[in-house]
């Protein structure tokens, strides 16, 4: 396994459980995300697939090449044939901001849906890149308290990647959240 990455991110524990399914190495394709390194939550989303036979009695090697989604850098593998691979399925959410709270350890939002009402979600920073974490502060600070945020997460088991963040417009003037 082979990646250029620089920083490690302490983030929650996962098991192979939480992974959607395995697939033999020889059926990957272009813009599956699998799972380069559970320990470190490295996912890597295909951007080539090269099938490598040894020889006449070696086995086929499956070379692969893509971006790790946390890092962004290239990541390059080999694995055999057969040999199992785990895949994952990110989920992309829009959300709107509601609070962070006192201790900045968890993030309130409310998730966009195109229809009827979603319940405030609740996203912990531990599983969020810090200084991503840090942009979305910075944007709350120089916007204003009035100020909507929108932001959107592609979310893995373990790792949480905020995208996308702007100000969409201001609370002056629109009806308050329901409490309920």
């Amino acid at each position: 396994m082979y990646f250029k990455s620089k920083k490690i991110y302490p983030l929650m524990a996962i098991s192979e459980e939480e992974f959607d399914s395995s697939v033999n190495a020889n059926t990957l394709k272009e813009k599956t995300v699998i799972v380069a390194d559970a320990d470190r939550k490295d996912y890597v989303r295909i951007t080539s697939v090269t099938k490598v036979k040894t020889g006449k009695h070696g086995a086929a090697k499956v070379m692969i090449s893509g971006k790790n989604i946390r890092t962004n850098l290239k990541a390059e593998m080999s694995f055999s044939g057969g040999s199992k691979v785990y895949v994952v399925v990110p989920v992309k959410k829009t959300y709107v901001l509601v609070d962070f709270d006192e201790e900045e350890d968890c993030i309130y939002a409310d998730p966009l849906i195109s229809t009827g009402y979603a319940e405030m979600e609740t996203l912990h920073c531990n599983e969020i890149e810090k200084d991503r974490v840090k942009l979305l502060l910075d944007t709350i600070k120089s916007a204003g308290e009035d100020a909507v945020i929108q932001f959107a997460t592609v979310s893995c088991p373990g790792l949480t990647l905020l995208e996308e963040i702007s100000v969409v417009g201001s609370k002056k003037g629109a009806p308050k959240r329901a409490r309920g």
